[in-house]
């Protein structure tokens, strides 16, 4: 895959000719009067008509909703050669204040001094100080004037630590997309339905840039898009799955999550997802259980299921598996791979199943940093190489090559594995223990919410559960978390702590804020209450 001097055409020069062919259905509302497919030239050039030289910036935030407004306001960047910066969704349940604050940060730390956003989302933020323009007052003064070339600035998960800034070119964007397009070997009648929002790189470059491009520069579209809100899909997965049947979508993606809320949901073989050919998996660890009884309950085509890994930092994908065969899997030891080390399960409590997210695409590679002579298998930091790999908009300087991750896996056979982050792996007790596969145990316990539970150890060094229940009757007796924790974990945790539903830190993409979770007030006073009781029992003994 070539680098930032090919002369291949740029992500504008392929926007520009899928304009013909190219649509969008808003099956949210904000399409048309008719509610019919919208082309991407409308959008184009509606887009393009928000810009103009009297602005005194060549940068435009936004807070991406899946609206006509936000997708015009990207295609209008796109065709004038601006600067976009995609920031957050405010957090549901979260902390606001800080929300708040962290908007402002990037405001600071990109140039940008007004954001774009939906009428909601602007007031919540002008009442706190920021300078925003609702999507009601988008035909108002330009956004931003044309620039010297297109480039996206998105922020990674922030799973580990803060979020950090990343800018993208658009041939980096270019690249990676053709990657993608490459990878999946899609073409003209591909067509996507996706629910995933904009604002995260999965919704913004997996589904709608690459759903714009997917004709290549040389031919004139045909592909279509149909895009639903987010809360659509969480109320109601069989929005999800009607959309794709109606509009024969042969493309779609999500996290491992939705499909197992669609498997509990009941989607059932009836729903018409057998036209999909190639439906994404990544954002977080993929199951093979999750593929299985996704692919048994809705009829979904198993090859069609295709888990994948990437980062904001290269664009979105580094590797997808090929819909052409079958997935695969592997299964190791749970409490080996914690020390990094591949093993075999010992016993049934110790096993760790993985689905392999494919190959790299083309044009990238990946390797692990660690200690390769303690394993036939290496386990360690994921690294990348890649024509897309970003650089860090605070220095404008590159992430690196090879770009090091912050992501625990290996590689085998050829494909990638994903084992989480690498602070992901605690300490509880002196011995390492893999925290999801703690979790995920957790999350199968009745009343506990899947994919709500936190496994952490707190300063003190105490060991602690935090969880969400499905209902708040649900949970009252923690002894069966402590019993399952104990058998997997190797130890029983000092405490179980259950929050209020949607109280626990998680990304936009779904994933876990390992580290906010010890700042919950309901953690915290824990945390307090075990160094009061340190400090008496050190009291006591001298």
């Amino acid at each position: 895959m070539s680098g930032s001097d090919d002369p291949a055409p740029s992500l504008r020069d392929r926007i520009l000719a899928a304009e013909s062919g190219a649509s969008i259905s808003f099956l949210g509302g904000g399409g048309d009067a008719d509610g019919g497919p919208v082309s991407l030239g409308r959008l184009t050039q509606q887009g393009s008509r928000r810009f103009g030289p009297t602005a005194e910036s060549d940068v435009v935030a936004v807070i991406l909703t899946n609206d006509r407004p936000s997708v015009e306001v990207v295609m209008g960047a796109i065709a004038v050669d601006a600067r976009l910066v995609s920031l957050p969704l405010p957090p549901r349940g979260g902390d606001l204040d800080a929300y708040r604050r962290a908007v402002l940060e990037r405001l600071r730390l990109t140039g940008a001094d007004t954001v774009v956003a939906r009428d909601d989302i602007a007031r919540l933020l002008s009442d706190a100080g920021v300078s925003t323009r609702p999507h009601s007052a988008l035909d108002g003064a330009p956004l931003a004037a044309p620039g010297a070339g297109f480039s996206l600035v998105q922020f990674s998960s922030g799973s580990t630590g803060p979020p950090q800034g990343v800018l993208l070119g658009d041939r980096a964007l270019a690249a990676n997309l053709d990657a993608i397009v490459v990878g999946l070997d899609l073409g003209p009648g591909d067509g996507a339905t996706s629910w995933l929002p904009l604002s995260h790189d999965m919704g913004l470059v997996g589904m709608l840039l690459t759903s714009m491009v997917i004709g290549g520069p040389d031919v004139a579209g045909s592909s279509h898009l149909a895009l639903l809100d987010p809360t659509q899909f969480l109320r109601d997965p069989r929005q999800w799955s009607d959309a794709v049947a109606a509009h024969r979508s042969t493309v779609s993606a999500m996290p491992d999550f939705a499909l197992r809320l669609m498997s509990r949901r009941g989607i059932g073989a009836g729903a018409g997802l057998e036209v999909l050919r190639c439906l994404i998996i990544g954002g977080e660890i993929v199951r093979p259980e999750t593929l299985i009884d996704f692919s048994l309950s809705t009829g979904t085509c198993p090859e069609a299921l295709c888990p994948a890994y990437g980062m904001a930092e290269v664009g979105l994908a580094v590797s997808i598996d090929d819909p052409r065969s079958a997935w695969r899997s592997v299964t190791l030891g749970a409490r080996a791979a914690a020390e990094g080390a591949w093993a075999e399960p010992d016993g049934p409590d110790d096993r760790l199943s993985l689905a392999l997210c494919g190959a790299p695409l083309p044009g990238y590679e990946v390797s692990t940093v660690g200690d390769e002579s303690a394993t036939a298998q290496p386990l360690g930091r994921l690294t990348v190489v890649g024509p897309s790999i970003g650089r860090d908009v605070a220095t404008g300087t590159s992430l690196g090559t090879p770009l090091s991750t912050g992501d625990l896996g290996f590689v085998h056979e050829g494909r990638i594995g994903v084992l989480g982050r690498l602070d992901d792996v605690i300490v509880v007790h002196g011995r390492n223990v893999h925290a999801p596969f703690v979790e995920h145990g957790i999350g199968e316990v009745d009343g506990v919410r899947p994919g709500r539970c936190a496994a952490i150890v707190l300063p003190t060094g105490e060991f602690v559960m935090v969880l969400e229940a499905v209902d708040s009757d649900t949970i009252g007796n923690t002894e069966t978390v402590r019993r399952v924790t104990a058998r997997l974990a190797g130890a029983s945790p000092d405490a179980v702590v259950v929050i209020p539903r949607g109280e626990l830190p998680m990304t936009p993409s779904g994933k876990l804020r390992r580290r906010e979770v010890a700042q919950l007030s309901d953690v915290r006073c824990l945390s307090g209450a075990f160094e009061s009781n340190l400090k008496k029992s050190m009291s006591f003994g001298t």
